[in-house]
């Protein structure tokens, strides 16, 4: 039973931020011929002013408890770096394919959550690290192996930044390195 609410809140989460598509490749685009015209569909994508908002509960975000790939407790704080939560399983390499070419000037802290429940902890940061590698990423990484979904994140990739005294939150991945380098300046 654990492990279907597990499932479900996993499901939940792809279908709340979007990152639900299959394969990992988004949908082409398709065109609908009709008697009358000839349209081309597509999915509306936030701009980075559209997707950042202050964060509901930023206190949150001032003392968040992770641990190491080592299982040592260390407590983060967003005044001091950006702090990204994202799953290795969850759209982790369509996340780390753009942010491999950010150059930010703020180097974010990225926290590692939304494991599998069949994986051990040690699957889970050797999954981690290897996506690491292959994307080049050498930001401090930790993480949060209990469900955060609901108390702490509103899904996979989420962003929160310090900025003009205020905890900002983007949820979701952004399109570009560029967009990225502007959330985290």
């Amino acid at each position: 039973m654990r492990k279907f609410a597990w499932l479900c809140v996993i499901a939940s989460t792809l279908v709340v931020t979007g990152c639900g598509i299959l394969g990992g490749k988004p949908a082409p685009l398709r065109n609908t011929v009709t008697p009358e015209r000839s349209t081309q569909t597509s999915v509306h994508v936030l701009s980075l002013k559209q997707r950042t908002q202050l964060a509901t509960k930023p206190s949150l975000y001032e003392a968040v408890h992770v641990v190491t790939a080592d299982d040592k407790p260390v407590t983060l704080n967003v005044q001091d770096r950006p702090l990204i939560f994202f799953s290795p399983a969850l759209g982790g390499q369509q996340l780390f394919q753009v942010l491999s070419q950010a150059k930010p000037a703020h180097p974010p802290v990225l926290i590692a959550t939304g494991f599998m429940p069949n994986e051990t902890k040690a699957q889970d940061v050797a999954d981690t690290q290897t996506l690491l590698k292959e994307y080049h990423i050498t930001w401090p990484v930790y993480y949060v192996f209990e469900n955060p979904f609901g108390s702490l994140i509103s899904g996979v990739p989420d962003t929160y930044v310090w900025r003009n005294g205020h905890v900002w939150h983007i949820p979701g991945t952004l399109t570009s390195a560029a967009e990225w380098d502007q959330a985290l300046s």
